[in-house]
C-alpha cells in the first residue's frame, strides 16, 4: 500500500513540475507591447469638414494615422503626428461631402503592457453633426483584457461560424480582430495573434 502511494504522490509531483513548466496563457514576453487602436466614428449626412486633436498625455508612442472607410477623397484628408505639442491632428474638407456611418480614421499607437485602458486628451470641430471615439486593444478579441492564444482560436471559430451564416462579433470585437487593419477579420489576423502569443512578434 505505501508503494501505491508512493507511486501516486509521485506522479502527482511529475504532472505538478510539468504544469509549472508550461507558460501561463496571460504572459507575455520580454519586449512585447499592447498595440491599441483609435478610431474616430461618424454617423450623418452632409458633413463638409471636420477638424479634431488628440493629445498624447500618457506618453503612448505613436505609430500610425490613415483615412477611415467613411472618407472616399484621400486627398481631402489630412493627418499628422505633431511631435512638439505630442498630438494627432486631423482634418478633412469637402467635396464630396461625407455622408453615412463609419469611420474617418484609424490610428495606432503602442504601450506597455501595464496599460489597460488607452485614453487621449481629444477634441473636434465638425460643420454638421458629432464625432465619437474609440480605443481598442488590437488582438484582443474575447476582451479579456490579454492578447493570446485564444484571441486566435477565438478567429478561427468566428470564421468557421461565420462560413455557417453567423455573425457574432460585436464592433469592438471586429476592431479587435482586424489585426492587419484590412476592415476584416481573417485566418490572416488569427496568425498574427497566434504570433504575438508565441513571442514572435512583439507587437502589431
Amino acid at each position: 500500500m505505501k508503494k501505491v502511494i508512493a507511486a501516486i504522490t509521485s506522479g502527482l509531483f511529475s504532472a505538478l513540475s510539468i504544469f509549472s513548466q508550461m507558460p501561463c496563457a496571460n504572459a507575455y514576453y520580454a519586449g512585447q507591447q499592447h498595440t491599441w487602436r483609435f478610431v474616430e466614428k461618424y454617423s450623418g449626412i452632409g458633413l463638409d469638414w471636420y477638424s479634431s486633436i488628440a493629445i498624447n498625455e500618457n506618453g503612448y508612442t505613436f505609430g500610425s494615422s490613415e483615412k477611415g472607410s467613411l472618407i472616399i477623397n484621400d486627398s481631402n484628408f489630412q493627418t499628422t503626428y505633431d511631435f512638439g505639442l505630442s498630438a494627432m491632428i486631423n482634418g478633412y474638407s469637402s467635396p464630396p461631402k461625407i455622408n453615412g456611418t463609419g469611420y474617418l480614421s484609424k490610428s495606432t499607437w503602442y504601450t506597455s503592457l501595464s496599460v489597460k485602458s488607452f485614453s487621449l486628451d481629444y477634441s473636434y470641430e465638425t460643420s454638421k453633426g458629432s464625432i465619437t471615439t474609440m480605443a481598442v486593444l488590437v488582438g484582443d478579441v474575447n476582451l479579456d483584457g490579454f492578447v493570446n492564444k485564444l484571441d486566435a482560436d477565438y478567429i478561427a471559430e468566428y470564421r468557421a461560424q461565420l462560413y455557417n451564416g453567423t455573425d457574432y462579433l460585436t464592433e469592438i470585437q471586429k476592431l479587435a480582430g482586424d489585426v492587419d487593419n484590412d476592415g476584416e477579420v481573417t485566418v490572416s489576423d488569427a496568425a498574427k495573434i497566434a504570433r504575438f502569443a508565441s513571442g514572435s512578434i512583439n507587437h502589431f
